[in-house]
């Protein structure tokens, strides 16, 4: 069981063909609006590659075929205003009683469930988990402000297409290698977890903890929490994620005399910053998108092992489309001297993944935040340079001189900026940055703003 698959070898086909016949009624009957695709190959005793690559095959032909919905709407019922479903029953929100849909009240009958199931996962006991709220605004930091966080393992198709590769004629062993796998990458992630979670969280545990796992499982993660911990807690699971998986995969591959296990795993992950009441799928869809483009960018560094790293953004529209169109519309100027572009990003959980290949990471872009969150500090001037940018630059440039002043006069240290990426200072806040397919300037202004808008004081 890996990457949202679940493979069964069955001794008996009666067996096989019996679960096939039920399975999918079974699992959209407990989770209404879920489909279920199967496919089912008739094998030898022993479990062939050529077996499996048949089975990925008509797995994906079943895909294609449409199912359908168990809460078609008929004429004779109401509508939940929420979802255009059938409404089938009156729960209440808000202190209001609304219609819902079956799906809506299945999730709601299992979200505490749910919650308690993944949080035993990382080693909360059952005395504690009345401190974690189930009400978004209860997860939201002291500006009514969570992170959705969403993280991806990298490469992982990649890999078990090695296992395939390598025990191919090995059919015995085949089975057992993706089993201990999957168990391993799972331990893995749970552990990391954890870990992140124990370092990020410590502190809260004798009242409310902001901290609600949503997916816990194979090489996926996603949670929602309160956006001062999100970064933090993203650097800590990423160090620790490729900790684990060296350790526990690594040693798998050793044994299967496999190189490409050996090394582990990293991961990438995009975390969208939002208001408590803004609707949460489009949150994850924007995580979801943020981690494809942190994804992107560390596998043109690395198409074998891509670094580790995160995106971020800070949700200010009323819906999501697509990352591309907020980068076109929310984080492009055009200037009188030509583009700049806001989203500084990815950052990465190390400083050079690749020889001479420098990036910016997680932990120094939190410190060069952190350095201009003090009184002395020029931040207000900061957001006037940046509406002056898409203006006129000249004009900019000469706020700029008078931010340099003031934080010469303030006693105000850049160095932590320095640090951030070579050629930056206070002052020369845009360079050009030249990535594998093009080349264009950047600044990182825009993201320290956005963590000061959304953070009270970032952990």
């Amino acid at each position: 069981m890996a990457a949202g698959n679940v493979r069964i070898h069955f001794k008996k086909k009666d067996d096989a063909q019996a679960l096939f016949r039920i399975a999918s009624k079974k699992v959209m009957q407990k989770a209404f609006g879920i489909t279920l695709s199967q496919a089912i190959v008739e094998t030898q005793d022993l479990l062939y590659r050529k077996d499996i690559d048949c089975l990925e095959e008509r797995l994906k032909s079943a895909r294609n075929r449409v199912e359908i919905a168990l809460d078609a709407s008929l004429n004779a019922t109401h509508i939940t205003p929420r979802t255009g479903r059938s409404a089938s029953a009156k729960v209440s929100i808000h202190k209001k009683t609304e219609l819902v849909d079956t799906a809506t009240k299945q999730k709601d009958n299992q979200a505490k469930i749910g919650k308690e199931r993944l949080l035993k996962k990382i080693g909360i006991s059952e005395e504690e988990f009345k401190k974690f709220p189930n009400e978004m605004d209860k997860l939201a930091n002291s500006k009514g402000k969570i992170a959705v966080i969403h993280i991806d393992g990298n490469g992982l198709g990649m890999l078990l297409q090695k296992i395939g590769e390598t025990l191919e004629k090995d059919p015995k062993h085949l089975k057992k290698a993706y089993r201990d796998f999957s168990k391993q990458l799972d331990e893995s992630t749970k552990n990391a977890v954890k870990r992140a979670f124990d370092d990020k969280f410590s502190l809260e545990r004798n009242g409310t903890i902001r901290f609600r796992p949503v997916v816990l499982g194979g090489d996926d993660l996603t949670i929602i929490c309160d956006a001062d911990r999100s970064l933090g807690l993203c650097e800590a699971f990423l160090k620790y994620f490729e900790e684990e998986t060296q350790e526990k995969i690594g040693k798998l591959g050793k044994e299967l005399k496999i190189s490409a296990l050996e090394k582990g795993l990293s991961a990438c992950g995009g975390i969208a910053y939002c208001n408590a009441k803004f609707p949460f799928h489009y949150a994850v869809e924007m995580a979801e998108a943020l981690t494809a483009k942190a994804k992107q960018r560390s596998k043109e560094i690395d198409s074998v092992y891509p670094p580790s790293s995160i995106m971020f953004h800070n949700i200010q529209s009323t819906y999501f489309e697509d990352f591309d169109s907020v980068v076109e519309r929310e984080l492009t100027l055009n200037t009188d001297k030509g583009e700049i572009r806001l989203d500084f990003g990815p950052y990465f959980l190390i400083e050079e993944p690749k020889q001479d290949v420098v990036v910016p990471t997680i932990g120094k872009f939190m410190e060069a935040t952190s350095s201009f969150m003090g009184d002395n500090t020029p931040i207000g001037k900061l957001r006037n340079w940046l509406d002056l940018l898409e203006e006129s630059e000249s004009l900019a440039s000469s706020v700029l001189r008078r931010i340099v002043q003031i934080s010469k006069e303030r006693n105000f240290s850049d160095s932590k900026l320095k640090e951030l990426y070579p050629g930056l200072s206070i002052e020369n806040l845009i360079f050009n940055n030249k990535d594998l397919e093009n080349e264009y300037r950047k600044t990182p202004i825009y993201d320290i703003l956005q963590i000061h808008a959304i953070s009270g004081v970032m952990q």
